[in-house]
């Protein structure tokens, strides 16, 4: 591929040159779309393959009139000349060429061109290469078939070591099909070895390329059931949220995202909102899982760290001690080790969204320890959560003029969050809208006996049990 006049991807308009065999330049127009400039060259090569069918000299006089107007029209002034002395039949082609022969290449330039947009424009293009496909499939199908039959199968009458093919009728097939039309004089077996040793490096060329196109569709395919699935989940109705999480689950289903850990939390936030709390909770386990096998630790930490935060909130509806005994753990020590804040803690210094997210589980802490009594763990607990909002906020402030978007969703969150901060430091009013409502169960955890308390006491309690 070679630019055109215009850059390759470049402006408003994209110019693809493609050469096919030494025989066919084909220009294609097409508007620019965002990442799929590799998808039109691709289908520029495709395309101009397709263009010359049965009709070949034809279609590549009219392709090279097309493609190099100025050339014939010269040309054509050429013949006028010459035919100026001719007689006969001659010298009336040279009358109609000076007076229409202009004209003439002008519009079999525009007629042609306008016909192969037609025929090869975006909309239909994959159209024309699935039917290109099917009919070279078929004629290598027929040749393939051909060949083979002339095999010289283990038979009686033949020596231990005779070819297994008869070098006349396998010479017969190959002519038949002009296996012996080289650029050099060969025999026909030789010149087939050479093309077909030269076919296959092409086609494996080709196909390397074609293997990536596939990657790459099937990525903007997930990309698009992702962000279909977002669209379904800002709506406030259960069948939306429904569609929502068929539509992650069909980005997952595409070969190479089994293991998106994004999408299969997406996949678990969905289940929530469903009330399918068992199926969100293994859900979540499954990203906890796959977040162990990244290579960065931080990254590692920072997302397991938030998903259990998801799992204690879920674990509150039936089991609020667990969900307490979960935020509260420790790196190593305890059953629910580590815990989401000891993780994030160990991710200092964290981003303006990540000390947002500490905030978060602070406060998710706060309101377990309050509805226990736990005031000094509650008061803590909201002291760093407020914390963390002001120094995300700082660093918002610090890191402004390098931020390059938008930051009013972020401001929007801290301001919210250090309201709720104060609103639960001044009355002990939590939200808890956002969590899935309380279950009761007859074989829930209970808090230690040696642990309860009638009344609100200051005593702390073990980070782990």
């Amino acid at each position: 591929m070679r630019e055109g006049g215009d850059k390759v991807c470049g402006e408003s308009a994209t110019q693809h040159w493609g050469l096919i065999d030494g025989l066919t330049v084909r220009r294609l127009y097409t508007p620019r779309l965002p990442g799929h400039c590799a998808r039109h060259c691709l289908l520029c090569i495709a395309g101009a393959a397709m263009e010359c069918g049965s009709q070949e000299v034809l279609c590549h006089v009219l392709t090279w009139v097309t493609e190099n107007e100025l050339a014939a029209r010269k040309f054509n002034d050429l013949i006028v000349r010459l035919g100026e002395d001719a007689h006969g039949g001659l010298k009336g082609v040279a009358g109609f060429l000076k007076d229409y022969g202009q004209l003439l290449v002008g519009l079999i330039g525009f007629s042609f061109g306008a016909w192969r947009w037609w025929l090869y424009h975006e909309r239909v293009l994959h159209k024309r290469l699935a039917d290109y496909i099917s009919n070279r499939d078929s004629r290598l199908k027929d040749i393939r078939s051909q060949a083979l039959e002339a095999i010289q199968r283990p038979a009686p009458g033949q020596g231990f070591t005779a070819p297994s093919f008869v070098n006349s009728d396998l010479k017969s097939v190959l002519r038949e099909h002009r296996w012996d039309n080289a650029a050099v004089a060969l025999p026909v077996l030789s010149s087939a070895d050479w093309q077909l040793s030269k076919a296959i490096e092409s086609i494996s060329n080709k196909l390397l390329i074609a293997e990536k196109e596939a990657v790459s569709l099937r990525q903007e395919l997930c990309t698009a059931y992702s962000l279909r699935g977002a669209v379904a989940s800002s709506g406030a109705r259960p069948e939306w949220h429904a569609k929502a999480l068929n539509h992650f689950r069909s980005a997952i289903s595409l070969p190479g995202h089994d293991n998106d850990f994004q999408l299969r939390e997406l996949e678990a936030h969905q289940l929530r909102k469903l009330g399918h709390f068992g199926m969100a909770e293994i859900a979540y386990e499954h990203v906890i899982e796959l977040a162990q096998h990244l290579e960065s630790d931080r990254e590692r930490d920072i997302i397991i760290a938030r998903t259990k935060r998801h799992l204690a909130e879920i674990t509150h509806a039936s089991s609020p001690w667990n969900a307490y005994r979960m935020m509260t753990a420790g790196l190593v020590a305890g059953e629910y080790a580590p815990g989401p804040i000891a993780l994030l803690e160990r991710c200092q210094p964290l981003t303006s969204w990540e000390r947002v997210e500490k905030g978060d589980a602070h406060y998710l802490t706060a309101y377990l320890a309050n509805r226990y009594g736990f005031t000094n763990v509650e008061r803590t607990q909201l002291s760093e959560a407020q914390t963390a909002y002001e120094s995300a906020l700082l660093s918002i402030r610090n890191e402004s003029w390098k931020s390059g978007r938008s930051t009013s969703r972020l401001r929007r969150l801290i301001r919210e969050g250090r309201s709720r901060v104060q609103r639960a430091q001044r009355s002990e009013i939590y939200d808890a809208t956002w969590l899935p409502p309380f279950q009761v169960k007859l074989n829930q955890p209970k808090k230690p006996a040696a642990e309860v308390c009638g009344s609100r006491g200051d005593q702390t309690v073990p980070e782990t049990a």
